[in-house]
Order: C-alpha cells, then sequence, then structure tokens
C-alpha cells in the first residue's frame, strides 16, 4: 500500500445544530503513512463490506460519503440502486480511570445509511428504497457486533446500535446535500471504534482479594490487625429453558468451599484445581485460558472441553466435591502470574446466526503466599 496521508475537512452551515458535523474523510497522496487514523479503512470499509452482504450490491454501488455525492454517482447509472454511508458524527466515549495517554482513544461513529433506489421498468424508486432499507435494518438486527481485523492479527469489535434521527435532526442533515431530495434513511451509533487500532492496551493483572488494614492508634509501630474480604459465591441456578443460557462456573477451595478465586505458592506444585461447572447436563462447553506471566497477557489459549453436571450450585460440600472437575492450570507452574479462566459454548439463534456465550470469570494468582 502507497504512503497515504489523511486529512479532515469540516463543512457547517449557518445555524446547524453542534453535534451534526458534516465529517468527510479526504485522503490525499503524502509521505506519511497514517494507516493508524482508521475512522474509514476499518469503520466505513467494513460497514460497506456489511451492507454489500446484506443487500447484494457491489461494493462499487455502496458509496462512503454523503448523500449529494451518492445522487450525483447515480446519475451516471439511472437504473441502478445505490447506498449511502455517511459518518455524520464522531463523538467522545468518555475516559477510562486507568487510561494513558498513549492508549487507543475510544470513538462513538454516527452514521446514515440512505438508500437511493434506480429507475426500473419493474418497480418504482420508493419501492426498491424500502426493500434496501429493511434488508439493511434485518441484516444489523441479526448481527448487532461488527468485527475489525488488521494485517497484523489485532481484532477489535463495536456494537451496531439503532439511533432513530428526529424530525430536526434529519431538516439539518439534509439541508447540507446541495438540494437533494430526501431519501429513506437509518441511522447507527458504531461504538466503540478504537483509534488506533495497531495499539494493544497491555492490561495489569487482576485483583483477586480486598484487605484491610487497621490500627487501634496512630502509633505505626502498634500492631496491625489485617482482613481479607474475597466475593462470596451465591445459590446459582442456570435457566435451561433459555435457548440463550450461559453457564457459571467456581473453584473450589482447599476446605472444599466455592469460590471465585483461588491463591497459590509458587512452591504448591499444584498442577490441577477444582472446577465446578453449571448449566444444561451433558453440554459441551469449550475451555479458555488468558494467562499473565511476565508483563503481559496471552489470550485465547484453549483447555479442552468440558460438560455441567447440573444447573443448581448445591449447598451440600459433598454433592459440590461431586460436581467438580479438574482442571490443569497453564504456563503457572514455578512461575509467579494469574490465569483468568472462563468457559464458553455457541448457539445457534433465529436465522442461523452464531453466537458465543460466556461464563463468569474465575482468577487464580501464583506466587501469593
Amino acid at each position: 500500500m502507497s504512503n497515504r496521508r489523511q486529512r479532515l475537512s469540516f463543512s457547517k452551515k449557518p445555524h446547524q445544530i453542534p453535534d451534526l458535523h458534516a465529517i468527510r474523510v479526504v485522503i490525499i497522496s503524502g509521505d506519511s503513512n497514517d494507516e493508524r487514523s482508521i475512522l474509514s479503512f476499518s469503520v466505513a470499509l467494513a460497514i460497506r463490506t456489511l451492507l454489500s452482504d446484506a443487500t447484494g450490491l457491489p461494493d462499487s454501488q455502496i458509496v462512503i460519503g454523503p448523500p449529494h455525492e451518492a445522487a450525483r454517482q447515480q446519475e451516471n447509472d439511472q437504473d441502478k440502486d445505490y447506498l449511502c454511508v455517511f459518518i455524520y458524527r464522531v463523538g467522545y466515549s468518555g475516559f477510562p480511570a486507568d487510561a494513558a495517554s498513549d492508549d487507543p482513544l475510544y470513538l462513538k461513529a454516527f452514521c446514515m445509511i440512505t438508500a437511493l433506489g434506480g429507475r426500473s421498468s419493474r418497480v418504482t424508486s420508493g419501492e426498491s428504497e424500502l426493500r434496501l432499507t429493511g434488508a439493511v435494518a434485518e441484516y444489523f438486527h441479526r448481527n448487532p457486533v461488527l468485527k475489525l481485523n488488521t494485517d497484523n492479527g489485532m481484532k477489535s469489535q463495536m456494537q451496531i446500535v439503532p439511533t432513530p434521527l428526529t424530525l430536526d435532526d434529519i431538516n439539518h442533515l439534509w439541508a447540507t446535500q446541495n438540494n437533494t431530495p430526501y431519501r429513506l434513511s437509518l441511522s447507527y451509533e458504531f461504538a466503540l471504534v478504537p483509534i488506533p487500532i495497531k495499539d494493544r492496551v497491555e492490561k495489569a493483572p487482576r485483583v483477586s482479594v480486598i484487605s484491610l488494614t487497621t490500627r487501634a492508634t496512630f502509633d505505626l509501630a502498634a500492631k496491625m490487625e489485617e482482613s481479607f474480604f474475597k466475593l462470596q459465591v451465591p445459590i446459582v441456578k442456570v435457566d435451561e429453558k433459555r435457548p440463550d443460557w450461559a453457564p457459571h462456573i467456581c473453584l473450589l477451595d482447599d476446605n472444599g468451599e466455592p469460590t471465585y478465586s483461588l491463591a497459590l505458592e509458587t512452591n504448591t506444585l499444584q498442577a490441577q484445581v477444582s472446577l465446578v461447572v453449571l448449566g444444561v447436563p451433558e453440554t459441551t462447553l469449550n475451555i479458555e485460558w488468558e494467562v499473565w506471566v511476565g508483563q503481559k497477557w496471552q489470550t485465547g489459549l484453549s483447555g479442552g472441553s468440558c460438560s455441567p453436571k447440573s444447573a443448581l450450585l448445591p449447598k451440600d460440600d459433598v454433592l459440590l466435591a461431586l460436581l467438580a472437575i479438574p482442571i490443569s492450570v497453564p504456563g503457572l507452574i514455578e512461575n509467579k502470574g494469574q490465569a483468568l479462566l472462563r468457559v464458553t459454548r455457541n448457539a445457534t439463534r433465529e436465522g442461523n446466526t452464531q453466537l458465543a456465550l460466556s461464563s463468569n470469570p474465575v482468577l487464580i494468582t501464583v506466587g501469593h503466599s
């Protein structure tokens, strides 16, 4: 790919509300390689790919830009249907409390998708626009998550949220379109857009136990009392009647009590822990690990498969022990680190849409005496 530089140009008419700035990405030749600003590359192009899948239109008939540009291109092919992808607003998502200045910036992209029906002898342009908008709305309803991938394997995903425009919003937007008549349109929020997508945020180790230290006096040499607090495991029952049920998991400590976190010493060499999996019995579930070793998390580590034995967490310790299955801890024995465990299952929604359902996480800390 040749070196390219991006420039943002803003167009705003008098009395236009501030939230509806018309933002257009113009790509010009240059010496810098600024693909890190991926608002157009990853978002708009990914939306165009989804729209092509939803409607069957080729990429050449899905225009990224304001509606008046799509209408101008359609003048040469008046018998063809067009779609317009217009990102009319970009907003901040807020700033996480633990974020640093070199972390990716997360934005919300507000997009208007406009149908421009062709003039055919079989159907009117209005009928074509109804068909196109219906296909887009149905597709985004069944596929509400947009996944972004880069050449170097970095991945991210955004949620697609319908955001209907008010009459005032419609008037303000279409007043900027060079007298192009209003066409039937849909509006969506795509959140959250990471910029740049190439920089992965390395998360710190997780908190497993909260402690409270108290002194009877202000004397620093006085004896301290320290108390530890763990998240208690409630009585859980997985609803087997729900087609979208998600599994629930917990660990068993040395006393056979259920817990969401374990702390192991490095010299324990405990190669296995006891895991209780709740869900529909005999359902095949996938075991997934995230491992913290050194200074970063290793994600996507497979731990094989397992099957629940019950949907209800019993109170009796003997029954708990019968439900537990031994799980090997990957890559942590004789090392200091953490392992985060989840179990997942794949389900099929109406319309053959695949859905990944994940359990709650459990945490194992090694090297904590």
